[in-house]
């Protein structure tokens, strides 16, 4: 069962990884991030947090990086929300 989950947390990763680099590149090329509900971000950033703590617990390395690169890309979301365009 160990493999299995480091595979699904490896999985994980890299789709995770390559969705927020898509998101991230579109909101740094137009620096705004007015369509976002900002409701939705700051439970977004506490669910993935939850989940990074969760998967550190497990030692689920690659669920960890992935929770935390979502924590990271919305915490940029709120920067640009307010700061950008």
């Amino acid at each position: 069962m160990r493999s299995e989950a480091m595979m699904a947390g490896t999985l994980s990763m890299i789709t995770n990884l390559l969705s927020v680099f898509f998101q991230l590149y579109n909101l740094f090329k137009t620096k705004s991030a007015k369509s976002f509900s900002m409701k939705f971000i700051f439970l977004m950033i506490i669910l993935n947090f939850w989940y990074f703590l969760v998967a550190i617990l497990q030692e689920n390395i690659g669920f960890a990086i992935a929770t935390f690169a979502f924590v990271m890309y919305n915490c940029i979301v709120v920067y640009f929300y307010y700061y950008g365009k």
